[in-house]
């Protein structure tokens, strides 16, 4: 389990430090839209700073790049590539990371 349900509210996008698969201390924004639940990566495509929640979107400090928060996409370069989305599900009151 990565965050409880409970914690990501509708329209919402929260940075989160859980336990990947390997047991490693990960950072995540996890974002809520439409009901639906998205895990997706910190680092940014470009230079893999981290990026920071900014209302619906993930902004990265080192060059300005931004990214929609509930998809991944680019809004805003230089990075030219989407931020990677991990497999999860939402079950019992917890989001879990899959493999």
């Amino acid at each position: 389990m990565i965050a409880l349900s409970s914690e990501i509210k509708e329209g919402s996008v929260k940075i989160i430090q859980a336990k990947d698969n390997n047991g490693n201390n990960t950072i995540y924004a996890v974002s809520r839209s439409g009901g639906q639940i998205k895990v997706l990566s910190t680092v940014c495509t470009h230079e893999g700073c981290t990026v920071a929640a900014n209302g619906g979107n993930l902004d990265c400090p080192c060059h300005g790049s931004q990214f929609n928060a509930f998809s991944g996409g680019v809004q805003r370069g230089p990075a030219g590539i989407a931020l990677p989305v991990f497999r999860s599900l939402e079950e019992g009151g917890e989001i879990i990371l899959l493999k």
